[in-house]
């Protein structure tokens, strides 16, 4: 079984939103809608976090779905950042063609650039860092990501 996606982000908030639901109605004194809002909540979130972390087979479509999560985040996001929204990268790919690297050069684009891995074709993408959430386009197989610089 792949474990792949046990922890994605969809995974983590889906976890965070059952255990704060849960929480949150243990504060309620009286029991009527709110509490079992707050119970539909926990155990939707619950029983949906348990189906993504057995179901992890399907690679292609955990991944649908946790790009599909992170991109409506950052729609929710964009205006209310700095630069009003994503911003594109260069992305260079690394070829296997390239002689080795001393160890300060290493080190050097290490401070300097950020590596990525296309989550659909698992190339190898260098972006620069420090441009925050920026669209990451692979070169490969043209999938297109949000991916913090």
């Amino acid at each position: 079984m792949n474990r792949m996606f046990a922890f994605d982000q969809l995974n983590k908030t889906l976890l965070f939103t059952g255990i704060l639901a849960f929480l949150a109605r243990m504060f309620i004194k009286e029991v009527g809608w709110v509490y079992y809002l707050f119970t539909a909540i926990a155990v939707l979130a619950m029983l949906y976090f348990i189906f993504r972390l057995m179901n992890g087979n399907n690679y292609e479509k955990r991944a649908r779905e946790n790009q599909a999560f992170l991109n409506f985040f950052a729609s929710l996001k964009a205006p209310f950042s700095k630069n009003g929204g994503t911003r594109r990268a260069r992305v260079v790919r690394q070829g296997s063609g390239r002689s080795k690297k001393s160890f300060s050069e290493w080190v050097n684009s290490r401070k300097n650039y950020r590596y990525l891995i296309c989550p659909q074709c698992r190339q190898k993408l260098r972006v620069p860092r420090g441009k925050g959430k920026i669209k990451v386009t692979c070169t490969i197989c043209r999938n297109q990501f949000i991916a913090k610089s």
